[in-house]
C-alpha cells in the first residue's frame, strides 16, 4: 500500500505538473500570437514603404527627371561661363577706368602748368578753356564708364544670386539622391516573408 500511495502521489505530482506546463503553454501561446501580430503590422509599414521609396526612386529615374535635371546642369554651365565673361569684362572696364583716371590727372596737371607758365595772357586763357574742355570731355566719359560698371555689375550680382540659387537647388537634389539611393539599396536587402 505504501507503494500505491507513493505511485498515487507521483501520479498527483505529474497532473500538477502537467497543468502548470499547459498553462505556460497557453501564455507563451497568447504572446507568441500578439508578437507575431505585431511583426505582421511592422512587416506590412515597411513593405508600403518600400513601394513608396520604389515609386519615389522611379520618379527619380524618370526621364523626364533626368531630362529636367541636365538641363538645369546645362543652364548652370551657361551661366558660369557667362559670369567669367562679366568678370572679364568688369575687369577691363575697371582698367580702362584706371587708364582714364590717370590721363585725367596728366591733363590737370598738364593744365597747371600751363596756367603757372603763361599766367595772365589771353592764349593761356584759350589754352586753359581747351584744357577744360578736354578735362570735361574726360570727366563725362568716366561718368559713362562708371553707369556702365554699375550696370554690369548689378547683373553680376543677379548671376550670382541665380548661380548660388541652382547650386542650392543642386545640393538638395543629390542630398535626397543619396538618400533615396541608400534607402532603396536597404528595402532591397531587406525581403523578410511573412
Amino acid at each position: 500500500m505504501d507503494d500505491d500511495s507513493n505511485v498515487a502521489g507521483e501520479v498527483e505530482k505529474l497532473h500538477k505538473q502537467c497543468r502548470v506546463i499547459g498553462n505556460e503553454r497557453q501564455a507563451n501561446r497568447t504572446v507568441v500570437r500578439e508578437m507575431m501580430c505585431r511583426q505582421r503590422k511592422e512587416l506590412s509599414l515597411l513593405e508600403q514603404e518600400r513601394k513608396d521609396l520604389l515609386l519615389r526612386l522611379k520618379v527619380v529615374q524618370s526621364p523626364s527627371t533626368m531630362l529636367r535635371d541636365e538641363h538645369h546642369i546645362k543652364n548652370l554651365q551657361v551661366l558660369l561661363a557667362r559670369h567669367d565673361e562679366l568678370d572679364k569684362t568688369i575687369q577691363q572696364a575697371k582698367d580702362a577706368l584706371i587708364h582714364l583716371d590717370g590721363q585725367i590727372q596728366q591733363m590737370e596737371e598738364k593744365v597747371n602748368w600751363q596756367q603757372r607758365e603763361v599766367a595772365g595772357t589771353t592764349s593761356c586763357n584759350l589754352q586753359v578753356m581747351k584744357a577744360q574742355k578736354l578735362i570735361s570731355v574726360l570727366q563725362n566719359t568716366l561718368e559713362k564708364e562708371n553707369r556702365g560698371l554699375d550696370l554690369m555689375l548689378k547683373h553680376n550680382s543677379d548671376l550670382r544670386h541665380e548661380i548660388d540659387s541652382l547650386q542650392r537647388e543642386k545640393i538638395d537634389f543629390k542630398v535626397l539622391y543619396s538618400r533615396l539611393r541608400k534607402v532603396c539599396c536597404c528595402s532591397l536587402f531587406l525581403h523578410v516573408p511573412c
